[in-house]
């Protein structure tokens, strides 16, 4: 569906004081609501407060942490194997096995304003919705990057997208190339687009700026449809293009005819004279035993196996019912085949960065 459709809430002007500055809140408030008098952004997915877990309204850019979030040592071991090349894949891995589950779900309360949880916060419950997700691979993204000295950002997105709606994807650019990715936290996907600026003249003055888009054959259809804001760790800049689509919108974030920033020098100087602290805290990790882990795996096992034994069963051929013989040796094949297409999705890498074999390069 093109375009999405998208509702506006009525809790993305309100607050709640208790963590903020009062004053902040309130001109925040004002500059949103002036902002969303133009019909072109009403319904775009845009925000710059939301409720943390405590229920008060925090500054969104406070959730990104500028020196990233350290992963477990399964997804980046940075001791024993700091230039692995494909420690970006493996965070977009480990975070979309964390279950989803939204947050009307999760509280039971459809009315309920949409909250935000710290990535400690998220690894504890150990589920969350498009914003957790998010929020924890883009600071995994950055941590990486940063001790892999690849000159790449990351930052959270705000949009809808296909078939979700309004949703947070994670978008990585290089500092030197024109390359963008936008990767879909919940799934560990990632979509790549090759924005290549080029000067359009007349005679030998240059009239204006534009670039060419290029979206690579070997990637699907980017379910990201609209492009509202973009998060960083000390500003949120909305989209002020007539397009949204990630496809034919300009990603220099300096183009103030492109982007408005929220912040400026003297209103950050005002409201964060000592700069935007990040809410974030160090995570550490504990993993689980080796024998639990088996057994765990071992109690799905069987109870799979028995659910589809009954399902069969349930079912007749010739008259009589249908009993199913396990085959152990197709078993071990399957799962040999399994883990072999894990390591294949590492090593072929389907990201742009990955195929290109890392644009990012050390």
């Amino acid at each position: 569906m093109d375009p999405v459709p998208g509702f506006i809430k009525a809790d993305e002007v309100d607050y709640v004081p208790g963590f903020e500055d009062s004053v902040f809140l309130i001109n925040t408030t004002k500059w949103l609501k002036n902002l969303k008098e133009n019909v072109t952004f009403r319904f775009r997915n845009i925000r710059l407060l939301t409720e943390n877990f405590d229920g008060y309204s925090v500054f969104v850019s406070r959730f990104l942490k500028v020196s990233g979030q350290k992963p477990p040592e399964i997804v980046f071991d940075e001791i024993n194997n700091p230039a692995d090349d494909v420690s970006i894949e493996k965070a977009a891995r480990f975070v979309s096995l964390i279950p989803f589950i939204e947050d009307c779900q999760t509280f039971d309360h459809e009315e309920m304003p949409d909250c935000w949880c710290t990535d400690e916060q998220f690894l504890t419950l150990g589920f969350g919705d498009y914003e957790e997700h998010a929020i924890l691979l883009c600071n995994y993204f950055n941590y990486i990057d940063r001790l892999q000295n690849r000159n790449a950002s990351s930052y959270l997105v705000l949009g809808k997208g296909y078939p979700e709606g309004m949703t947070t994807y994670v978008m990585r650019v290089s500092n030197t190339t024109p390359d963008v990715e936008f990767w879909n936290a919940r799934k560990g996907e990632c979509f790549y687009f090759d924005k290549r600026y080029h000067d359009n003249k007349f005679l030998c003055f240059t009239v204006n700026r534009s670039f060419n888009n290029t979206k690579n054959s070997y990637n699907t259809i980017c379910s990201l449809k609209e492009v509202g804001c973009i998060i960083t760790p000390d500003n949120v800049y909305v989209n002020i293009q007539s397009s949204g689509d990630p496809g034919f919108i300009d990603f220099d974030l300096k183009n103030t005819r492109n982007w408005k920033p929220f912040l400026n020098e003297s209103s950050r100087k005002k409201y964060f004279p000592e700069g935007i602290a990040s809410i974030q805290k160090d995570l550490s990790y504990e993993y689980p035993y080796s024998e639990e882990s088996y057994q765990l795996s071992r109690t799905i096992y069987e109870h799979l196996k028995k659910e589809i034994e009954i399902s069969r069963y349930s079912l007749e051929k010739n008259g009589k019912p249908l009993r199913t013989r396990w085959e152990r040796a197709t078993n071990e094949k399957i799962e040999g085949i399994l883990a072999e297409y894990d390591l294949f999705n590492f090593a072929v890498k389907k990201s742009g960065i990955n195929v290109k074999r890392l644009f990012f390069k050390m």
